[in-house]
């Protein structure tokens, strides 16, 4: 059997606290500089989201006077104080104490979610002692909202289309927290009639003071009413930029065009919410028969279809004959067709506007940038943007209306924000976040107006493994053992699986490269993404060209072999001349021990503080020799750097790197020898029981492919009596040796590390090493003699125990040998 060695370094520090050297302090048994006596209190992060899932990981360490941990079992209270407000943070077991007990090298660690935002202290003592620690802060964040808005109005909302009069358009603007924008944020201004005074066209820009930004709108020459949309929009300071509009409106009336008196109404917007609250001021502008304004005291009586007016009405004009009155829509969608009437110089006049009254129609998921994301640090989907749109009873689009985000129970997974405001064209984004683990989860989006609400719901994302971990690289094949020394093509089919540091199967499609030191293998295979098939790629290895390497016997592991000599030459045989290495390899992250369960891994920090224990991978070899490293001679390799050599683990925690993992195959020939201990002169007395051992062997000194049956039959004056393992046997799919991963120290001694503790090693090596043999197959069987008749006693008789061995190869044809034993019975 060959002996496989993959170097792969460990680096055995934990969590930023030094274990090994540590328990004694320094040299002299004090404490190093950066070490205090007490008990020593950490949070990792300081600040997470309320989401209830999120974690904060608090780690306690106890040192005695000389910076030597407490012993392991010592139980240290943890508790949580000042919860602002009240409710603020929970530990795992969902109190606000818990009791942990310290682990080798002095320290614990729980976790603290929380479902409130505020503020709460962690505080930690040892039980029984005064000893305690200082209280640390945390953090538990509100949910994000998104509260940008931007409301643009008009004053006056009706002027004489005479090409020079003006109206002042206004946009007040707010940001992510709906506070003021800051000075200097710039706004779009653009208009369906007339232009702006500053830039002499149809557009323009301003920035903001005191939150809000002024543009001026001259009319242009009309001889009808005309009303001119005016659209100001902003980029919101939120993470998708999102664009955010608001219109509002200015009628352009013409020049008097006879003797008769007339009133204009005006409206800032053409819509309004039927929420029962939202409401619009309307303007009526009284002239008289002359063409000027009115002045104070003209009665205007308003009225309206749909919805109600607020306050007084009629209502009076002021100085500027101009009646305003609050229109509210109310609560039921549709047209109103609002009327402002006076009588002016004896003569009935009036004026008609219509609004919309709008009504909520639907919510509609819109789609998403990815419907499959990866898991947190994964760099692979980890934020998807999702996009939902609202529309009124008539298919309008619904602007600056607040829309609440929700999702369905995924742990880890989080939305930002959780509130918006629709743009211009209805639509209202946030961005969903993976957690650590592989999940599914749907994204709500509700909106309401007035009584009604409504919501979408988005189709499943799938949270899915997206970085292949070292750890979880699984390569496996459906047969140890061919007949590679009797057939061509004989073909083995072999699965990879991958899967994350979290142990999520990779759910993006992800290929696979493959070497081996015998026959052909498929060089490449991609992963499926979906049900068994995620994180799995199959791919097949073929008997032929080139053959296993003729390998020296392993002294240090006893390995039996034997010499033979062909054409004048003497060969050495032994199991691993039929043992064939393969090696499959990807991109990923090595493996390392996530000590404080934060999910990442930690590099070095302090002066003795190497990081957390990872393993370090050198380039992907087939170790054809099997010495356990790479050779000169060995050109199997994957030059991952590109620089022509062969190149060994190199030290630090690689998170983009190629990650790899051997398999192995022995491949079988004809039977050398089947054999019976004893065998010839057996003798077997009547009424007792002797046992015999048996073993077959190829001519590596390995089992017989697969198809070999095995029997022992009995001629004479005796009977099978039993047999370990079980005979008739069959199907036996074995290498003929024991493979075995060690964690060592020095790969000469094979000294096993210790991974946590005092005198721990800082590093470790991975070993496949091959540990022991089991030549062939084999076993025992009992013979019992015929009972005996003391009365009637038979006198001994010749008999044969033969042992039968029937196998084939690929081509199908059959092979039967064996060997025969001759003895006696009765003696």
């Amino acid at each position: 059997m060959k002996k496989y060695v993959v170097v792969m370094l460990w680096s055995m520090a934990v969590l930023g606290i030094c274990i090994s050297g540590c328990g004694g302090g320094d040299s002299e048994g004090g404490c190093k500089p950066y070490q205090q006596p007490g008990v020593t209190l950490s949070v990792n992060p300081a600040s997470v989201p309320a989401d209830g899932s999120t974690s904060i990981t608090a780690t306690v360490m106890v040192l005695d006077e000389k910076c030597e941990a407490y012993p392991a079992g010592t139980q240290v209270e943890l508790s949580l104080s000042e919860q602002t407000p009240a409710g603020a943070g929970r530990f795992s077991n969902t109190q606000n104490t818990i009791s942990v007990s310290l682990g080798v090298g002095g320290f614990a660690n729980t976790t603290i979610v929380s479902t409130v935002a505020g503020t709460a202290k962690i505080n930690a003592t040892v039980t029984g002692t005064t000893l305690t620690a200082t209280a640390v802060t945390l953090t538990f964040t509100g949910l994000v909202q998104n509260l940008c808005a931007i409301e643009v109005t008009s004053d006056p909302v009706s002027i004489v289309g005479d090409g020079s009069s003006t109206s002042t358009i206004t946009a007040t603007v707010l940001n992510f927290s709906g506070e003021p924008v800051s000075n200097g944020t710039q706004v779009s201004f653009t208009t369906t009639e007339g232009t702006f005074t500053d830039s002499s066209d149809t557009s323009t820009t301003a920035t903001t003071t005191d939150g809000s930004a002024q543009v001026t709108l001259r009319s242009d020459v009309v001889v009808d009413n005309v009303t001119a949309g005016i659209t100001g929009s902003f980029t919101c300071n939120d993470s998708m930029q999102t664009q955010y509009s608001d219109q509002a409106s200015v009628r352009f009336t013409p020049g008097v065009a006879s003797d008769d008196p007339f009133i204009i109404l005006a409206a800032p917007k053409d819509n309004v919410l039927a929420d029962g609250e939202s409401s619009l001021t309307l303007t009526a502008t009284v002239y008289g028969s002359d063409g000027n304004e009115v002045g104070a005291g003209v009665s205007v009586t308003f009225a309206t279809n749909l919805g109600s007016f607020v306050g007084a009405n009629p209502v009076q004009t002021d100085a500027n004959g101009q009646a305003k009155i609050s229109f509210v829509g109310g609560q039921t969608g549709g047209s109103a067709t609002v009327t402002a009437s006076a009588t002016v110089e004896s003569t009935l006049v009036g004026d008609e506007l219509v609004l919309r009254v709008v009504q909520i129609g639907y919510v509609e998921y819109v789609g998403a940038d990815f419907t499959k994301l990866g898991v947190r640090g994964s760099g692979r989907n980890e934020t998807s943007m999702v996009s939902f749109r609202v529309r009124d009873t008539e298919g309008n689009a619904l602007a600056n209306l607040s829309v609440v985000f929700t999702i369905s129970q995924a742990p880890g997974v989080v939305l930002e924000p959780y509130q918006t405001k629709t743009d211009a064209d209805g639509y209202a984004r946030t961005i969903l976040m993976s957690g650590i683990h592989a999940t599914t989860v749907t994204v709500t989006a509700t909106a309401k107006v007035g009584q009604i609400t409504l919501q979408a719901v988005s189709p499943a994302f799938a949270v899915v493994g997206a970085k292949p971990n070292a750890r979880y690289l699984t390569f496996a094949c459906e047969r140890n053992n061919v007949d590679g020394f009797i057939w061509v093509n004989a073909t083995t089919k072999c699965i990879v699986m991958l899967a994350d540091r979290f142990s999520n199967k990779i759910g993006f499609a992800t290929e696979v490269a493959f070497m081996t030191e015998a026959g052909h293998i498929t060089p490449s295979a991609v992963t499926g993404v979906d049900g068994d098939k995620m994180g799995l790629a199959e791919t097949s290895a073929r008997t032929g060209m080139p053959m296993p390497a003729d390998v020296d016997p392993l002294v240090s592991a006893l390995e039996d072999s034997y010499t033979v000599t062909i054409g004048g030459n003497v060969i050495t045989r032994n199991p691993r001349d039929g043992l064939v290495t393969m090696i499959a390899y990807t991109t990923g992250e090595e493996d390392f021990v996530d000590v404080n369960e934060n999910g990442v891994y930690d590099p070095p920090a302090l002066p003795d503080f190497a990081g957390e224990p990872f393993v370090d991978l050198g380039e992907p070899f087939v170790d054809v020799n099997d010495n356990g490293v790479h050779d000169e001679e060995e050109n199997l390799f994957v030059d991952v750097d590109g620089d022509g050599e062969y190149d060994g683990p190199n030290g630090v925690w690689d998170e983009n790197t190629i990650i790899w993992t051997p398999v192995w195959m022995v491949w079988t020939g004809h039977l050398l020898e089947a054999v019976i201990e004893p065998c010839d002169g057996f003798a077997v007395p009547y009424g007792s029981s002797v046992t015999f051992d048996w073993s077959v062997i190829d001519i590596n000194l390995n089992p017989l492919n697969v198809s070999a049956d095995y029997a022992v039959t009995v001629e004479g004056k005796g009977k099978l009596a039993g047999s370990q393992p079980r005979l008739p046997l069959s199907d036996v799919d074995k290498l003929g040796t024991e493979i075995f991963l060690f964690k060592v120290a020095d790969r000469s001694t094979m000294e096993r590390c210790q991974e946590f503790g005092v005198d721990r090693d800082i590093m470790c090596y991975w070993m496949p090493v091959v540990s022991g043999f089991s030549y062939g197959v084999g076993g025992s069987f009992a013979v019992r003699g015929a009972d005996a008749d003391p009365e009637n006693p038979e006198p001994p008789g010749a008999g044969t125990i033969t042992l039968e061995v029937d196998y084939q190869d690929s081509s199908g044809k059959q092979y039967t040998t064996g060997t025969m034993c001759e003895g006696s019975f009765g003696l």
